[in-house]
Parts: C-alpha cells; sequence; structure tokens
C-alpha cells in the first residue's frame, strides 16, 4: 500500500443541493469500500480562488490522506471524473507517510558541564564590559560633538 494526499476543489454550488462535508463522506466511502484506509481529512471553509476556475470564483477545498492499492488509484480517477459538476480541480499526490521517530532518552543528568556554564559566565562578562565601553565611546563623541558645535 502507497500513501496518497487528494486534494480537490468542490464548486460552491454543491452546498445549494448538499452539505460539502457529505460530498468528502462520499469519496470518503468510496476509498473505504475500495480498500483504502484513510488517515485523515480535512475540508475548509469556502474560499476565493487566485483565479477564476471553471467560472467559478468561490470554492471548498478539502484533503483527504489515505493508504491505498496503486490499482485502485485509477478507479477513485474515473469516480471523481463522475462528480465534474460537483468537484472543479482535483490532484492525487504519492507520498511519503510521516512516521513519528521515537527518542530515546538517558539518565544522564540534565545540568549542562560545568564547562559550558563556565564558558558562558565568561562570555556574558566580556558583553558586559563591551557595553561600558560602547556608552563611554558615546559620551566621548557627545562632548566632541558639543565643543565643535560651540566653536561655530
Amino acid at each position: 500500500m502507497r500513501y496518497y494526499e487528494l486534494t480537490f476543489l468542490m464548486s460552491p454550488k454543491v452546498v445549494e443541493k448538499q452539505d460539502p462535508q457529505k460530498t468528502s463522506d462520499d469519496l470518503c466511502a468510496f476509498l473505504q469500500n475500495s480498500g483504502a484506509i484513510i488517515e485523515k481529512t480535512n475540508l475548509t471553509n469556502k474560499t476565493k480562488l487566485a483565479y477564476p476556475v471553471g467560472k467559478e470564483v468561490w470554492a471548498f477545498l478539502a484533503t483527504i490522506e489515505f493508504y491505498c492499492e496503486p490499482e485502485n488509484v485509477s478507479i477513485l480517477k474515473e469516480e471523481l471524473e463522475k462528480k465534474k459538476e460537483e468537484i472543479l480541480r482535483y490532484i492525487i499526490l504519492s507520498k511519503k507517510p510521516i512516521i513519528p521517530q521515537k527518542t530515546t532518552r538517558t539518565k544522564e543528568s540534565k545540568e549542562p558541564p560545568k564547562e559550558t556554564e563556565e564558558k558562558a559566565d565568561k562570555q556574558n562578562e566580556k558583553e558586559e564590559e563591551e557595553e561600558e565601553k560602547e556608552k563611554i565611546d558615546l559620551q566621548e563623541v557627545d562632548k566632541k560633538l558639543d565643543e565643535l558645535l560651540k566653536e561655530k
């Protein structure tokens, strides 16, 4: 079995006839009947399209992620072609499934090593010294500016 993603645009005219969720559910049921395993589904609200598709400016976007045999994808395409009135556009992508990786923890102490703490302390001290030098330099620059402006 492969992992697929079906993304499609439903016409807003679908709402007049039936709920867009029902169209999405019908496709999920069709997939399950053909042996697919539905991983997740997503249906967005009515969204404005970037450009007209089939004279429609608005559409519902739906995504179904599922596991299926490659042979059944052609059957799914035929089913989508039958629903041209409801579905404006569709795309079926073959994806790699996202498998959560197990992380192992060791029983080491959670405290950072002392060496890194000492380095961090030294770096903080250096940064503070540089800030003080900058403050002193700014005060000297201000004095010089005042002297130059008084001369004129």
